[in-house]
């Protein structure tokens, strides 16, 4: 009985089949040419390669660059009064009514928060550009552990750096040298970081070439590091040869930590990526 039952279904199974021929069972997909007259369909194509990690396409990323701009315009949006008249008397020496002035109304003290920006935004760079030089040699490690360690040695060196600028300052000048000499390069640093973090952004969001970024920020950092050796000779050495003592005041202070910065930078992240 059994055996009678399946001969039948197998009857109707093949009578089903020649009824509807393969075209006819396929209907509106016959025609089409990954469609084989056996039913099967064949995709044509190649293995693609993965994506390469990009600091625009984080969203981590993006984010703290709007937090940080945010807390730029606010930081401007408070002290905008002190900061139109640092930024009017720039070029000329405060009297001590001035003085008294912008520090009632406050003056860029925030020195924690620039250099938390600094930092931020200075690793941003340094990863964008050594993504640049040293991208033959990249390994898989994690960007987020490569920023978090570049953004770990610039802050350890921006609080070293104001230590050592407050204690040479303290031992050779004047209290009111000092404080007037803190308030201008405040104000630079800010500016440096409100610059920066503009660069940035230009940096990661408008693809321009990386030489163009690289002199752009070598511009950049050579108006503020001038900036700051006119403001010590006009502060510090006001007098007829002061502009020498300027000069090694600058050179011990400013260019050789910065170049031990660079030192730095460059062994972590080749002892990091390779």
């Amino acid at each position: 009985m059994q055996d009678t039952l399946a001969a039948d279904s197998i009857q109707s199974t093949d009578s089903t089949i020649a009824r509807y021929p393969t075209a006819d069972r396929l209907g509106f997909f016959s025609t089409h040419p990954w469609v084989k007259a056996d039913g099967a369909t064949h995709f044509v194509g190649v293995s693609g390669e993965p994506v390469p990690y990009r600091l625009s396409n984080d969203v981590l990323v993006t984010a703290t660059l709007i937090v940080c701009l945010l807390m730029a315009g606010l930081v401007i949006c408070r002290s905008m009064h002190a900061l139109g008249m640092q930024i009017k008397n720039f070029f000329r020496l405060r009297d001590r009514n001035e003085d008294f002035s912008l520090k009632s109304e406050g003056e860029i003290k925030d020195q924690i928060f620039v250099v938390v920006l600094e930092s931020v935004v200075l690793s941003l760079l340094s990863f964008s550009y050594f993504t640049y030089s040293l991208a033959d040699r990249f390994t898989t490690m994690s960007p987020y552990l490569i920023l978090l360690i570049n953004m770990g040695v610039l802050f350890v060196y921006f609080i070293y750096k104001y230590g050592i600028l407050r204690l040479f300052n303290w031992t050779f000048f004047d209290e009111t040298s000092r404080q007037t000499w803190m308030g201008s390069y405040n104000l630079i640093a800010f500016g440096k970081a409100v610059f920066l973090l503009l660069l940035t952004m230009v940096v990661l969001y408008l693809d321009l070439p990386n030489e163009v970024c690289i002199y752009a920020f070598l511009v950049l950092l050579v108006v503020m590091e001038m900036l700051v050796l006119f403001k010590t000779k006009q502060i510090f050495f006001s007098q007829g040869l002061g502009l020498i003592p300027a000069i090694l005041y600058f050179c011990a202070l400013e260019l050789l930590p910065l170049y031990f910065l660079w030192v730095m930078l460059v062994a972590t992240n080749e002892f990091l990526v390779i």
